[in-house]
């Protein structure tokens, strides 16, 4: 199902989301920007774990693969939830907005993440949109601000 862009709920101080996409690089280097940011934090957590002696396991259990994806789900949803923008779209200067061309609402960034957690959703780019943005009803844009 093809998605289209309501304009009469479009905010008439922002530009047309579907003309302002990110570029196919911007994208590549969100994804570039935020893995080395979320693969600190995880090296971060787990030293702290480690340290604190509350993580004694060997890499691989059900424990170690609840923080990782904790971490990944608190990353996206803190930032893209805050301000639409993570580390990467902070650089890139790009942020995520509703189909509509609003702010997106916790609850579509939440969905957002989730969907990050599907097997192959990186490789949903390959397409026109990857499935996180499709699933969520949600658009990359570059940010004039």
């Amino acid at each position: 199902m093809e998605e289209t862009l309501d304009t009469s709920l479009v905010n008439e101080n922002q530009p047309d989301p579907l003309t302002n996409l990110a570029t196919g690089w911007q994208r590549f280097a969100n994804y570039l920007i935020d893995m080395v940011a979320y693969f600190i934090l995880i090296i971060i957590v787990f030293f702290v774990l480690g340290f604190l002696e509350i993580i004694t396991e060997e890499p691989g259990t059900a424990f170690t693969y609840l923080i990782v994806y904790s971490i990944l789900f608190l990353y996206y949803f803190l930032f893209e939830g805050s301000n639409g923008k993570t580390l990467g779209k902070l650089i890139t200067k790009t942020k995520v907005v509703s189909t509509n061309g609003m702010p997106i609402d916790k609850a579509t960034a939440a969905k957002r993440t989730l969907c990050r957690l599907i097997p192959f959703d990186a490789f949903s780019f390959l397409g026109k949109n990857g499935w996180h943005d499709s699933i969520s009803n949600t658009l990359v844009v570059k940010d004039k601000n």
